[in-house]
């Protein structure tokens, strides 16, 4: 008889390169940290003509893939040869909806079909100035203009559920909503309760939402079930933690992180100032986590608003 000894080696996290785009700072994407001719700080455009920044180094998972043109020192530098594109105008093959997409999603033209990674298929019809309405990443490039080849491919157009969270929105006191789909949330089931991945509690919807709307809970993950909200708040004490928002000026585009209490939808706009700078400005609610590092303190908080254009026309 013999014993076989197996010495397994023990895994490391990869380390990649987040990477964010010049034109749009809300554009974040996670590239290979060997891409050839990546500069070793400053910025780099790729072979589409479009900029990015190097913001530092993750071990969350790549996402995309850009091949290198040229490094600059900056974005000014690069932007300077290489001029922000028109946004894509796209028509979703799911539903009768239109709305307006990056125009730096790889390989993605005017005439072309494609999937994203939430499943959805997408149809370009032209190109605009007008900003973006949302942000998806490219899964599947289609022949042009095939909806049906796009429609039928694995699993599409999947089910869109409101996600109604357990605690009051801080502006409109009321429990404020987001959607998503089953297969986002990795988890649940229609009329269930659950604390999501920050420990946040949310009811998802009994059935699917009958109009197409784009996601705005996509990165809520499913941890694990209650019995309703109210025990889910008392264990989890959900509703009065800290988070740290990413946020986007309304008007100039940029992007700041400021920790403030749990309770502003996605979507939402509020009139702050900051300790560095005391003029009051419009910004709107991208996202929110438990890690990221503050970039702006709050020194007031001026009002709400539910859209970027309410806050900028006041």
């Amino acid at each position: 008889m013999s014993t076989r000894i197996e010495i397994k080696e023990e895994c490391t996290p990869s380390i990649n390169l987040l990477i964010q785009n010049c034109c749009d700072e809300a554009i974040q994407e996670i590239i290979s940290f060997s891409t050839p001719g990546l500069p070793p700080i400053g910025a780099f455009s790729d072979t589409e003509g479009n900029c990015w920044t190097l913001v530092g180094t993750t071990t969350d998972p790549v996402d995309s893939v850009r091949i290198v043109s040229d490094p600059y020192g900056s974005c000014v530098t690069c932007l300077a040869g290489n001029p922000c594109p028109e946004n894509l105008v796209v028509d979703s093959c799911c539903a009768i909806f239109d709305t307006i997409f990056s125009g730096t999603l790889p390989g993605v033209g005017v005439g072309d079909t494609f999937s994203d990674t939430f499943g959805f298929c997408w149809n370009v019809s032209g190109t605009t100035v007008a900003p973006i309405n949302g942000i998806i990443s490219v899964d599947t490039l289609y022949p042009a203009q095939d909806c049906t080849l796009c429609a039928n491919d694995i699993v599409r157009c999947p089910f869109i559920y409101l996600i109604r969270s357990c605690c009051k929105d801080l502006c409109f006191s009321i429990n404020f909503s987001l959607y998503t789909t089953l297969e986002q949330l990795g988890g649940g089931t229609p009329g269930e309760t659950f604390v999501d991945q920050f420990g946040f509690c949310w009811e998802i919807s009994l059935v699917p939402e009958v109009n197409f709307t784009l996601l705005t809970g996509s990165f809520i993950q499913y941890d694990s079930p209650y019995v309703d909200c109210e025990v889910c708040i008392d264990n989890n004490n959900a509703c009065t933690t800290n988070v740290f928002y990413t946020i986007q000026n309304c008007l100039t585009l940029e992007t700041e992180v400021v920790q403030y209490q749990f309770g502003f939808p996605v979507g939402n706009s509020f009139l702050i100032s900051f300790t560095t700078d005391f003029t009051p400005r419009c910004y709107k609610i991208i996202s929110w986590d438990l890690t990221s590092l503050p970039t702006k303190i709050i020194d007031a908080f001026e009002d709400c608003f539910r859209t970027c254009n309410d806050c900028l026309n006041r």
